[in-house]
């Protein structure tokens, strides 16, 4: 049953790849996915989004727009060009 979310209809999923590469979260919404990780840290840095990588990787046929790590920094920061770092009290 997909989750509704402003309106729309957003449904939640999580990836794991056989080699053990894995994304806690992919919101799907309007045809989008938007893969996001939760992790503790406040120093968050490029190789905590190998997941990330790899899920775009194994789906270049989909459309993929930025990702997002939940995790305990200050504010709002790009860890890569396509990763965006956001502070949990934020959602």
């Amino acid at each position: 049953m997909p989750l509704v979310l402003s309106g729309g209809s957003t449904n939640l999923y999580h990836w794991r790849a056989s080699t053990g590469a894995q994304v806690d979260c992919n919101i799907e919404r309007d045809g989008w996915l938007h893969p996001m990780e939760v992790k503790l840290t406040s120093q968050p840095t490029r190789k905590q989004t190998l997941g990330l990588q790899a899920f775009r990787k194994a789906h270049p046929d989909q459309r993929i727009g930025h990702a997002l790590m939940l995790c305990a920094v200050d504010q709002p920061r790009w860890i890569s060009d396509d990763v965006l770092a956001l502070p949990w009290d934020l959602l």
